[in-house]
């Protein structure tokens, strides 16, 4: 019999505890709902997964959001006319959505880029840079 577990915050605390109970098996099966098992609803105030918050000063020092992650993130994969695949971040940093797998590949002065569906940003694949905002930036995976 499932049973419900609410998790109240996402931090390096509840992050472990839910590792835990997948490594011992005990998370239910969303492909059974019935199954024996714990189905786990998370409340966080926090719109980002988890992070390790020890480190979190080398943010000032250039660590990426990504490199502090806790758990895997969403990655969005183009493959380009030439055939190269590249994977970024699927989050839109200027909306919070996951949809930038949704967005529009094309070129720009010679940068191969993905528009944002939400708000129409353009990102370099390579970089990940912002090209309407420099300062901004997607996470970059190595494919």
């Amino acid at each position: 019999m499932t049973q419900n577990l609410v998790l109240i915050g996402h931090g390096m605390v509840g992050h472990r505890f839910l590792e835990t109970l997948a490594e011992r098996g005990a998370l239910a099966d969303p492909a059974a709902p019935d199954g024996p098992g714990w189905q786990v609803t998370v409340l966080a105030e926090e719109d980002r997964p988890a992070y390790d918050r020890v480190h979190l000063s080398s943010a000032f020092t250039g660590a990426t959001d990504a490199e502090l992650a806790l758990c895997a993130t969403e990655a969005a994969l183009f493959k380009d006319g030439e055939g190269r695949v590249y994977a970024v971040g699927n989050r839109d940093p200027f909306s919070g959505a996951d949809v930038i797998a949704h967005g529009i590949l094309g070129t720009r002065d010679g940068r191969t880029v993905v528009a944002s569906p939400m708000y129409k940003q353009e990102f370099d694949l390579l970089t990940g840079e912002c090209l309407d905002d420099p300062s901004v930036r997607l996470p970059v995976h190595e494919v």
